[in-house]
């Protein structure tokens, strides 16, 4: 037993601040509390979108409010029979304020493909492949590409460059009088072609052959602005006049005119980026998470599956001095032939990705 005078002298060493400070320095260190920690944002998951309304939206975005309507009127139509007429598919050109000339809503999937392959498709893959449009004045390229010729087509390269008609013209007149239309025939069907591939496949997802048309549609009939400017001099040199769809542009030809095709080219830039977001949404609502870009992927869970959101963040770093993302600068469509393994969209890999990393664009977005 400790005598009193033992006790409190025990007493003062422990309690004394150095000591206290020693035994102290002893103990593990204590880990500190965060107060209010920020919670992790989590990604976004684009399984829980409806991947028929993303499908119908990829094409339907490019239609003004007139051609929206004659859709609507021809839909039902279409949908209710296994053999529609093509009239059931086209719908009549009309001349909106954007437009110079009669313009009509391109089908991605061919009429002849939709009116012959109609009875082996339910009717929700049938609504979303007779949805995918584009508008003319918004398919251009340039003649000879790599994008045509890696399929072992031929190419004319009698004019620059190209485009459904009318897209651009000679002449600023109706109908398709002067219409500048190299290679669309071999274009289009080998569109078809690769779109049949999918059609084909017993096992394709309900709206592959919708995604599939979008995707061939963006490689085949849209070239990049860095593509386009390469043959810059030969349309400002062009012996023939040469006319953007677009009114506000208007010619795109002479030596002066430089700045209008700079503009024209800019344009179908942020129309093809936009065409390649929605199809980013539509493969990963799909699921098919490989067959997209990283730089989609992160936009696209940035602005949380809104496509417009997402361009507004493209535009952004497009502009920016130190963007934090790799842009796509190559003059040419950056995707190989979509057939060349003769898989349908399902059976892709990574190796085959359909669609090429972001472009910059000039402005957030563009309306018909």
């Amino acid at each position: 037993m400790f005598s009193s005078s033992r006790k409190r002298k025990f007493s003062e060493i422990s309690s004394s601040p150095s000591t206290i400070s020693k035994m102290r320095s002893l103990e593990p260190p204590r880990k500190r509390r965060k107060l209010n920690p920020k919670p992790k944002s989590k990604p976004f998951n684009f399984k829980s979108l409806d991947l028929k309304q993303t499908v119908n939206e990829s094409g339907l975005w490019h239609m003004d409010s007139t051609q929206l309507g004659l859709l609507d009127k021809q839909r039902p139509t279409f949908l209710s029979t296994t053999s529609p007429k093509s009239s059931d598919i086209r719908i009549t050109s009309s001349t909106g304020f954007n437009q110079q000339w009669g313009n009509s809503a391109d089908e991605n999937v061919r009429t002849q493909l939709q009116r012959d392959q109609r009875k082996h498709m339910t009717r929700d893959e049938a609504e979303t492949v007779f949805n995918q449009r584009s508008q003319q004045s918004a398919l251009v390229w340039k003649t000879g590409s790599e994008t045509l010729t890696q399929y072992g087509d031929e190419s004319d390269t009698s004019e620059p460059i190209s485009a459904h008609t009318p897209g651009v013209k000679h002449e600023v007149i109706g109908g398709t009088k002067g219409a500048m239309t190299k290679e669309h025939g071999r274009r289009d069907m080998r569109r078809q072609s690769i779109v049949k591939t999918t059609l084909d496949d017993e096992d394709r997802g309900p709206h592959d052959t919708a995604i599939m048309s979008r995707l061939a549609t963006i490689q085949l009939m849209q070239s990049p602005k860095e593509e386009l400017q390469t043959v810059k001099s030969q349309v400002l040199s062009s012996k023939k006049p040469i006319f953007s769809q677009f009114t506000d542009i208007g010619q795109v030809s002479g030596k002066t005119n430089g700045p209008k095709f700079d503009s024209f080219t800019d344009r179908l830039q942020v129309i093809r980026e936009t065409d390649k977001m929605h199809a980013a949404k539509s493969l990963l609502a799909r699921g098919l998470d490989e067959l997209v870009p990283d730089t989609h992927k992160t936009l696209l869970s940035q602005s949380k599956g809104s496509v417009s959101g997402a361009m507004k963040l493209l535009h952004k770093q497009s502009t920016s001095s130190k963007p934090s993302i790799t842009f796509n600068t190559k003059p040419k469509s950056d995707t190989e032939r979509l057939d060349r393994r003769g898989r349908s969209l399902h059976r892709m890999k990574k190796i085959d990705r359909p669609l090429s990393p972001v472009r910059r664009v000039s402005s957030s977005g563009y309306k018909f």
